[in-house]
C-alpha cells in the first residue's frame, strides 16, 4: 500500500532487528545477573559444620573446587572436602564424587612433580656451589643477621633449601642457627604455623612438649619452623609466647606473592591447602614419610606427631 509508512519487506526487517536485539541481551545481561547472584551467594558470609561436628564460625567461600570449598573464617583458612561436609551442603554446591576424584588426582600429581622440580633446582644449585664455591661477602651492614653459610659432605635435601636462612629465638630477636647442629640430622619435621591461625595455637603447645621430650634423645631428628604470618613482628612474637626452641627459616627468605601470601616453593613446597600443617620427611632424598594431608583430605599434624616416633630411628 502506497499509504503505509513501512513496506512488508522493511516491516518484516525491522522485526527481525528487535528480536536479535533482545536474544543479544539475553545472552549477555542475564548471565551477568545470574553470576553477580551467584559470587553474592558465594561470598555471604556464615558457619559451616563438618559431619565431624567441628564448626568453622563467620566463613567466606573463596572458591568452589570440585573436591572442596576453599574458605577464610574466624581463625583462620584452608579447605574443606566435600567428603567432610553434610549431603545438603554438598548439593547446594553441586559436588559431583567423579569430578571430585579425578581433579584431586591432577592436583596431587601437580604436586608431585612441583616437589621433584624443586628438589631438583636445589640438587643442581648445590652441585654449582660446590663446583664454583661463591667469594665470601663483605660485612653486612643491615641489622638483619648475617647468612652463614655451611657445606654438609653427606647429602641433605631440605637442607640445601634453607641454606644460610635459619634462624632461632634468642631472647628478644632473632639470630643466625649454627647448621653444623644439623650434621647428624636425618630426619625433618616441618611445621607451617602462624600466630593469628586459631588451631595453630591449641596445637603449637603440644608439638613444643612432645619436641622438648623426643629431640634431646633422638639427634637425627629435627624440626623446622615455618611461618605464615604476616610480618616478622608476628613471627617473633609468636615464638616468643610459646617459647619455639626450634630453628626457624628467617621470614625473609620465605617465598611470598605480591600480596604477601606464601608460596609453594623452596621449603614451602611441602605445605597443604591450610594450617596447621606438619610433615615428616626424610632429608636424605626429600621423601615424605608422613602428612598432615592425603592428596586434598586433611588428616591433621596430630597424626603426624604420633608417627614420628614410629619412623625416626
Amino acid at each position: 500500500m502506497n499509504g503505509s509508512i513501512f513496506s512488508n519487506d522493511t516491516m518484516e526487517r525491522r522485526i527481525s532487528l528487535i528480536a536479535g536485539q533482545r536474544a543479544l541481551l539475553v545472552r549477555t545481561i542475564l548471565p551477568l545477573v545470574l553470576w553477580t547472584f551467584l559470587s553474592a551467594s558465594l561470598l555471604r558470609a556464615e558457619d559451616l559444620t563438618l559431619t565431624d561436628g567441628t564448626v568453622y564460625k563467620n566463613i567466606t567461600v573463596t572458591k568452589v573446587d570440585p573436591d572442596g570449598l576453599r574458605i577464610i573464617h574466624s581463625d583462620g583458612g584452608g579447605k574443606v572436602l566435600f567428603t567432610q561436609l553434610p549431603e545438603a551442603t554438598q548439593q547446594k554446591y553441586h559436588y559431583d564424587p567423579a569430578a571430585a576424584q579425578k581433579f584431586a588426582a591432577a592436583q596431587e600429581a601437580k604436586k608431585r612433580a612441583d616437589l621433584e622440580r624443586a628438589l631438583k633446582q636445589s640438587s643442581e644449585a648445590a652441585a654449582a656451589e660446590a663446583a664454583n664455591p661463591t667469594p665470601k661477602a663483605a660485612a653486612s651492614t643491615t641489622t638483619e643477621p648475617e647468612k652463614k653459610i655451611w657445606a654438609r659432605t653427606i647429602p641433605d635435601k631440605i637442607l640445601q633449601m634453607v641454606k644460610g636462612d635459619l634462624v632461632f629465638l634468642d631472647g628478644n630477636k632473632f639470630s643466625n642457627f649454627d647448621e653444623q647442629k644439623l650434621a647428624p640430622v636425618r630426619y625433618y619435621a616441618i611445621y607451617y604455623s602462624a600466630s593469628w591461625c586459631g588451631p595453630c595455637r591449641e596445637f603449637t603447645p603440644q608439638l613444643i612438649k612432645f619436641y622438648n621430650e623426643f629431640k634431646p634423645e633422638h639427634p637425627s631428628f629435627e624440626l623446622i619452623f615455618v611461618s605464615s604470618d604476616r610480618d616478622e613482628s608476628g613471627m617473633l612474637q609468636y615464638m616468643r609466647a610459646d617459647t619455639m626452641t626450634w630453628p626457624a627459616v628467617r621470614f625473609s627468605a620465605i617465598p611470598r606473592n605480591s600480596e604477601g601470601k606464601r608460596m609453594r616453593s623452596g621449603i614451602s613446597q611441602y605445605a597443604g591447602n591450610g594450617i596447621p600443617d606438619l610433615v615428616l620427611v626424610d632429608a636424605m632424598d626429600g621423601s615424605v614419610m608422613s602428612d598432615s594431608y592425603n592428596g586434598q583430605e586433611y588428616l591433621g599434624p596430630h597424626k603426624v606427631m604420633n608417627d614420628i616416633p614410629k619412623m625416626v630411628k
